[in-house]
């Protein structure tokens, strides 16, 4: 369970977010709502220990701190809203990214082929070898999502997930996890 206590996140001299507790239970889909501004992007960067905030936040007993943030992020894939890059990655490439820590001199034929796979479920195989740089924000937005799931977290972060998509994209992405 993924748990917060008090929790409070300021950008500069503005609060965000101010003192929230929530408990997010395992196999559980749960929707952060509020105006454009509100904090839900900033609440959603400290829970993955990109932001700074006051108070706890706790998995499974362990509460994230600056010492564990490695680990902290482990089980937890995050997708910002904003997935703009100038990278000079294919679009596989980027996918295969979500799984950094199975990345060594070679890439497993086993990664490989559950990498495509899911591109193929989320309908961007064919990108596969285009310049992630080159595609449009409805396209690097699955693709960064398929980064998210391809590392099986057990926690997924996702910030306007669907922001960039047409409405058939929208639609049969929110069945696949």
């Amino acid at each position: 369970m993924l748990e917060l206590d008090q929790l409070t996140v300021k950008r500069g001299a503005l609060t965000v977010a101010q003192s929230i507790n929530a408990k997010f239970h395992p196999g559980k889909i749960y929707t952060l709502l509020g105006a454009n501004g509100a904090g839900k992007s900033s609440l959603l960067k400290a829970i993955f220990g990109e932001l700074a905030f006051s108070g706890n936040i706790r998995y499974h007993r362990t509460t994230q701190s600056k010492a564990n943030l490695m680990s902290w992020r482990k089980p937890i894939a995050y997708m910002p809203q904003d997935s703009h890059t100038d990278a000079e990655l294919n679009t596989l490439e980027v996918v295969l990214l979500g799984r950094m820590d199975a990345l060594g001199r070679h890439i497993s034929d086993e990664l490989m082929q559950e990498a495509i796979e899911l591109m193929a479920q989320l309908n961007i195989a064919e990108l596969a070898h285009r310049p992630i740089r080159a595609l449009s924000g409805g396209q690097r937005q699955l693709t960064m999502f398929a980064q998210a799931l391809l590392s099986c977290p057990q926690i997924l972060l996702l910030d306007e997930p669907v922001s960039a998509l047409d409405m058939r994209h929208g639609a049969s992405n929110q069945s696949i996890t």
